[in-house]
This record gives C-alpha cells, structure tokens and sequence, in this order.
C-alpha cells in the first residue's frame, strides 16, 4: 500500500473504498473492489477472487450495470502465491495491487 502513499492496513482499506466509491459516482461506471491483508495459500487466492468476482455479478444486478473495473488490493503474499494471484487476475481482468511480496 505504499505504492498509493498509505502506510498504515486499516487507513489503507478506507481510502480504497472510498476511492472506489468516490470513481463510480464521478464515472458512472461500476467499479468493484477488493481489499485484504494476507493471502497465504493458493486456497485463499481462489476464494479471495470468487468473493471479488461474486461481488461484482451481484453488483451488476443490482446497478444494472457493467462492471468497468475489478480490483485487488493485497498487502501480504508469499512469492509463489503472487506469482499464481498475478496469473489468475491477469486471466480474469482484475486490477491487482501486491506490496509486500
């Protein structure tokens, strides 16, 4: 979370969301984020993108909107747990943020 000029975890999760809240007023275009620690295991990557992605389904619904932007905001993850979280956002057009690797 320095990359965005944020060093404390709970200020940071504040700032994203409203941010994200913030761009989908100004844009008008749906935009769906997620914020979390640690993922320690490729188990976690892969709920943590089911939650994001099921986020992002109930919020077109509800909006009647497309989804614009799919975020991931990720404070902690071990290298071979980036490195799979990278490939699979990649394959599923999410916009990942990783700090600590």
């Amino acid at each position: 979370m320095e990359l965005l000029g944020i060093s404390d975890v709970q200020s940071s999760i504040k700032q994203l969301i409203n941010a994200v809240s913030d761009l989908n007023k100004t844009v008008q275009r749906l935009v769906e984020g997620e914020v979390t620690v640690t993922l320690r295991s490729i188990e976690e990557v892969n709920s943590q993108l089911e939650k994001l992605n099921t986020s992002a389904i109930a919020a077109e619904k509800f909006t009647g909107k497309k989804t614009y932007l799919k975020l991931l905001a990720v404070e902690n993850a071990p290298s071979e747990v980036s490195q799979y979280l990278t490939s699979k956002a990649k394959g599923q057009e999410i916009y990942l943020i990783i700090e600590g690797v």
